[in-house]
């Protein structure tokens, strides 16, 4: 995901963040050596688990005691988040998700538009630590597609973008400069009930690919045998009830 569509989702700071930066102890930066992202996917069908590590390396020494970070994911039309899902299973481990969008669990790819979600992991201790590491892991869904003409297409690819990885930190921020093009607001946590300065994270691929699933599509050459199937099976379990409710049954005597 580019920077443009990170000034799409949150305010740009600029200035402000110049002006304020020494008073407000979220702007304490990080002396960063290393980023490294890992992203694996587990289980198999149409539910998965998309596990996002974030390892970090500080240099000799951080002014800062505490970070949060946050995943900024383009999610693909075809593949969603199930809010109510991973509220669900906050308890567990799961991250907390903001969405500034509706997400309809029903809809097939075809009429369901891409989202954005906001992920938040855990918080990270820094003190007297020259490594971090964040473990992010988030049940997805794949989407049905629509039935294929082609007889040889037996399955439709959906690909997910690296997320953006924006960081946030408290503690002494005195004799620290912030490369401010990197700088946003956006909300603190899940709630969304207040605003932080988050900064975007450089960070390199431990496996450089994008995510990429293969999910099965129908043949429209089956819709005329599938429907007679399954309207031959409707009429039979009607038939069945009927029969049923017509034969005479004794009552038990107490």
């Amino acid at each position: 995901m580019q920077r443009n569509l990170l000034c799409t989702i949150f305010l740009f700071l600029g200035e402000y963040i110049e002006a304020d930066k020494g008073s407000n102890s979220q702007f304490c930066n990080l002396n960063l050596k290393d980023v490294i992202l890992t992203r694996n996917i587990t289980n198999q069908g149409f539910q998965r688990d998309l596990v996002s590590v974030i390892e970090i390396t500080f240099e000799d020494h951080t002014p800062c005691n505490t970070c949060w970070f946050m995943l900024v994911e383009a999610v693909p039309s075809g593949m969603y988040v199930d809010l109510d899902q991973i509220k669900a299973v906050e308890s567990f481990g799961a991250p907390k998700v903001l969405s500034y969008e509706e997400i309809d669990v029903e809809q097939p790819a075809y009429l369901s538009p891409e989202h954005t979600i906001l992920v938040y992991s855990p918080h990270l201790m820094t003190d007297s630590k020259h490594y971090g590491t964040i473990h992010v892991d988030m049940p997805i869904h794949l989407r049905y597609h629509r039935p294929s003409r082609d007889t040889d297409v037996t399955s439709a690819l959906v690909e997910l973008q690296h997320p953006n990885v924006m960081i946030r930190c408290q503690g002494s921020a005195s004799g620290n400069e912030f490369d401010l093009k990197d700088l946003y607001q956006a909300p603190c946590d899940s709630l969304n009930t207040s605003m932080c300065a988050w900064q975007d994270l450089k960070y390199r691929m431990n496996n450089g690919k994008q995510l990429q699933f293969q999910v099965p599509v129908g043949q429209q050459s089956h819709t005329v045998i599938i429907s007679i199937v399954t309207f031959a099976a409707t009429i039979s379990g009607v038939l069945v009830l009927l029969w049923d409710m017509h034969l005479p049954h004794k009552s038990k005597i107490t």
